[in-house]
Formats: structure tokens, sequence, C-alpha cells
């Protein structure tokens, strides 16, 4: 049988078509949602809120809280602050994050971490944790100096229809008069 020099021409061309297909390309880089775990156990959220603070990771901090988040800030300060923390709902919260976020350089070098922890389950679907905190935030703020900030927190938590957990309560408590609290993170880059 012979083959045809416009047959062979075809043939060379569906080949080289069907080559190009099986082409690598640059692998995608990753989503900032990829360290979220669905928070189907307490101790899950507890993780992602953990991560979504380290990396100031706006998306999957908003997903750790429940949208009627009410924050009750250290006393000593909130008596002095009242304005700033009297209305403070899950805007507040995320907005203090994102200026936060836009004064901090991406190091890897904050740490967070829970000490003590308690937790007292309310109901099957809600609970109360407690645990004093170590947070470090290496931001740029030149007119902020503090850093290092510790405490005690009370996290209210529910589980929603989906099963998932949020936190719907956070009351911040000093546990240290000379290091500051998250309150006054919080405070200072509310509006800095």
């Amino acid at each position: 049988m012979k083959i045809n020099f416009l047959q062979s021409g075809i043939y060379i061309s569906i080949l080289c078509g069907l080559a190009a297909c099986f082409n690598t390309r640059e692998p995608a880089q990753p989503s900032s949602a990829t360290s979220w775990i669905s928070p189907t156990e307490q101790s899950i959220l507890l993780d992602n809120f953990k991560k979504s603070v380290l990396e100031l990771n706006l998306n999957n901090y908003e997903r750790c809280l429940n949208k009627y988040l009410i924050f009750s800030p250290d006393r000593n300060l909130s008596g002095n602050n009242t304005g700033v923390f009297q209305t403070w709902t899950t805007v507040e919260e995320l907005e203090y994050l994102k200026n936060l976020k836009a004064r901090t350089v991406q190091t890897g070098a904050n740490a967070f971490t829970f000490s003590n922890e308690q937790t007292n389950f309310l109901t099957a679907d809600s609970l109360e944790y407690t645990a004093n905190y170590n947070l470090f935030v290496y931001h740029q703020d030149s007119s902020y100096t503090a850093t290092h900030f510790v405490g005690k927190c009370i996290l209210s938590m529910h589980r929603n229809s989906s099963s998932e957990w949020a936190i719907s309560r956070w009351q911040d408590n000093r546990t240290d008069a000379q290091t500051p609290c998250w309150t006054d993170l919080k405070q200072h880059f509310i509006s800095p």
C-alpha cells in the first residue's frame, strides 16, 4: 500500500497536534485557603484559628468566626477606650487583621501558642474554651513597638447546622501588667 505525500503530511500534523496536548505547564500557586480544614471538631477549629493568625490569612480567620461574633476586651483597657470596643463586630475584627497584615512582612517568625487549656462542654453543640495565649507578631509599624502579647482568652464556640464549629464570643483578659494583651493589639491596628 502506497501512502502519498499529502496523507503523510496529515498524519504528521495530527501526531504533532496530539503531542502538544501533553506539554507541561508551571504549577499553580496554592490558594490562601489551602491550610483550611473543615472544623468538624473544636480542636480542628483551634488549629485553623492558630494558622490563620500566624499567616494573617483573612479568609481563613473569617471562617473561624461566627458572623455575629461578640468580642469583650480586657476590662482594664476597655474602661479607658469604650468607644473603640463598644460596637466591635466581625467587621472590626477583620479590619484590625487586615491593617495588621498590611504592616507585617511575612517572614515566618510570628509565633502563637495556647497553654493551660480547659474545655467545658455546655451542650453537644456548644462549649467554652479557656487558655492562656502567647503571641508574637513582628509587624513593621514604627509607631507601635509591641510585638509580644500575652493573656487569657475565653472562647465560646458553637457548632452550626453544617456541623462545623465557629467562635461566637471572645473574652480577652490581661495576665501580665507589663506585657500587652490581644486587646492592645486590636486597639492599635483597628485605626493605626
